[in-house]
């Protein structure tokens, strides 16, 4: 009997690892922009929709090469998944954004968005547990 935890999602291999990504990048967005709409940081409500358009292309350009760099080192090392996929983004989160702005506070802001981003990606890869299940090798 098979552990079915939740829907596959589509493809195997590297069409599920684009699909996971893009899934979180869309969850890490909405977190942003809901927190940007309730903070009350634009002006209009009209606004929240561009934000939410820009702060999606933000997220895919800024991640795109941290993700694969991270897949493969996770794959390699056949790191637990899951705590992987959320802890590893979160500390990348942390480590570059305090390296840029100092600021510890909008640092740990960024690594809960990093959190939020693998956790996103770990659900919708199909809550793998080891790294050949990510890759559609596993049975």
């Amino acid at each position: 009997m098979t552990d079915d935890r939740s829907i596959p999602p589509p493809g195997n291999g590297e069409a599920r690892g684009v699909f996971a990504w893009f899934i979180a990048c869309l969850t890490v967005s909405g977190v942003l922009t809901g927190t940007i709409a309730v903070t009350g940081a634009v002006a209009s409500p009209g606004l929240l929709l561009p934000s939410f358009y820009m702060a999606l292309m933000v997220t895919m350009v800024l991640t795109i090469i941290p993700a694969l760099v991270l897949v493969h080192l996770v794959h390699e090392l056949r790191w637990p998944r899951g705590m992987a996929d959320i802890c590893l983004p979160s500390m990348l989160s942390f480590l570059i954004t305090f390296a840029v702005s100092t600021n510890t506070g909008w640092a740990i802001f960024i690594a809960g968005l990093g959190a939020i981003g693998g956790l996103a990606y770990w659900l919708a890869a199909g809550l793998p547990d080891t790294p050949d299940q990510a890759r559609g090798d596993a049975a």
